[in-house]
């Protein structure tokens, strides 16, 4: 389109739960013109980018599930879900004491995610 505007919105629809580096390349000039300005950022759409906080009341629950053990403290799992998710721990959403426990919704399958993290 020929109309200039201040203001774009892409839709991203990641096909798997991986990190990707978004490059943005912005041209800015005067309308008409032939030159133009070129800004560039870069940004990292973290790898559960697709999964938003909801209550761990949320339904319908999962009919399976995963129990492992990890040699891991419960507060580097909460580092790692803030690093991992887009939106981290939403406190009035979670259980943080005794144990860790949170739950995200899937946008891509409109699926519920619980995890439950307790210290041994």
């Amino acid at each position: 389109s020929d109309k200039s505007t201040h203001r774009v919105k892409i839709p991203l629809h990641p096909d798997k739960d991986v990190s990707y580096d978004l490059i943005i390349k912005t041209f800015v000039g005067q309308p008409n013109s032939t030159q133009f300005h070129v800004f560039e950022t870069s940004r990292t759409l973290v790898r559960f980018s697709l999964y938003l906080p909801c209550p761990l009341t949320t339904e319908p629950r999962p009919h399976g599930g995963v129990v492992f053990t990890v040699n891991e403290r419960t507060e580097r799992i909460n580092n790692w879900i803030q690093k991992n998710f887009l939106y981290g721990i939403h406190k009035e959403m979670a259980t943080l004491s005794p144990y860790l426990e949170v739950a995200y919704m899937s946008l891509r399958t409109a699926s519920p995610v619980f995890i439950k993290v307790e210290s041994h």
